[in-house]
């Protein structure tokens, strides 16, 4: 594999939709918010193995908003664009991003075909504690504080090109493409 195709490997790596862990709290947006929360996750497979190098965990912050009178909803970290899904009535939520990540450049004048995988990846989750304006302090007894729980998994896949020389069982390579990686979602609301 070349130091190309490992320098497009990281950078896949890094390079995520929803989940870059951050620091700063999200900005305003237009729409109801339904909190900002703290979220931790919890790596439970990773079937990319070396290919996607996955934190063990991972911690950031991020708004939920809605649009009322719709299941319109919204996905905002700091620092990063804004994801639309869906938000229900009920609490449910489910956002999905993809990136299309050029691991291999195509030179036509030396007959390579290139790569480009992509990168799709689906958070999803229900709120828990009641509605966003409502505080419930730890030692209530009324239930678990306002917070969510949920899942987010990433699928690298081939997209284009010839990706054959990405997949192997050498460190840095993808055992099969497509290959996924799954993390447990704990959030509890931040009171600002």
């Amino acid at each position: 594999m070349s130091h190309r195709a490992l320098l497009a490997l990281a950078a896949l790596a890094v390079a995520g939709l929803l989940l870059l862990p951050a620091c700063r709290r999200p900005t305003d947006l237009s729409g109801e918010s339904m909190g900002q929360y703290e979220v931790r996750g919890q790596l439970e497979e990773n079937t990319c193995e070396s290919g996607y190098a996955a934190p063990e965990s991972l911690w950031f912050h991020v708004e939920l908003r809605d649009a009322a009178g719709s299941e319109l909803g919204w996905w905002k970290l700091p620092d990063a664009g804004i994801v639309e899904g869906t938000m229900t009535d009920d609490g449910t939520f489910r956002f999905e991003g993809h990136q299309p990540v050029v691991a291999v450049e195509a030179d036509p004048a030396l007959g390579v075909p290139g790569c480009t995988l992509d990168r799709a990846e689906v958070v999803s989750g229900t709120l828990r504690g009641g509605p966003a304006d409502a505080s419930v302090p730890d030692d209530a007894g009324a239930g678990a504080a306002p917070g969510f729980t949920g899942t987010t998994t990433v699928v690298v896949s081939a997209a284009s090109g010839d990706c054959s020389s990405l997949v192997g069982s050498t460190p840095g390579q993808f055992p099969t493409l497509p290959c996924e990686l799954r993390y447990a979602l704990e959030a509890e609301r931040v009171v600002d």
